[in-house]
């Protein structure tokens, strides 16, 4: 799940995370055979989150 997001706006999944815990990307914990996963809305990671990520250094 942060992989897929990591790959689609060209950052890493430790940027990822860090967004996640700072409340700055819509994720949400779901319970995926006994692990907890970070999960995301399509909707929400739309064009607009690109233009979030302009604004923060990248890796």
């Amino acid at each position: 799940m942060t992989k897929e997001v990591a790959q689609r706006f060209d950052i890493s999944v430790t940027t990822v995370n860090k967004y996640i815990k700072q409340e700055l990307l819509p994720a949400f914990q779901k319970e995926y055979q006994g692990l907890n996963w970070y999960s995301f809305n399509e909707e929400e990671l739309g064009s607009d989150f690109a233009l979030l990520f302009s604004n923060f250094p990248i890796r």
